[in-house]
């Protein structure tokens, strides 16, 4: 069966889905967050190889994309240029 989290190859397991990624992968979730909360995202970040772990935290959670805090986008700012600096 197909369809959203049914993948044919890996019959849907996540863990199996996720530990296929072989990109490198920075789970940047907002503390505070109701949508993805940071156990959630912690949990499966967990089975990214590869992957690094950056909760932004903000009492906003994820309102914060909105810019309520100049500082956070400081912090999502430093890490995209981490990512960019590491590439070259």
């Amino acid at each position: 069966m197909e369809g959203r989290g049914r993948e044919p190859n890996t019959d849907g397991d996540l863990e199996a889905a996720l530990g296929r990624i072989d990109a490198r992968v920075y789970v940047m979730p907002f503390e505070k967050g109701n949508v993805f909360t940071v156990e959630d995202c912690q949990d499966e970040e967990e089975m990214i190889p590869n992957s690094e772990f950056y909760p932004i935290s903000t009492p906003w959670g994820n309102f914060e994309k909105f810019g309520f805090d100049p500082t956070d986008f400081e912090f999502i700012d430093a890490k995209i240029g981490q990512i960019l600096d590491e590439m070259c």
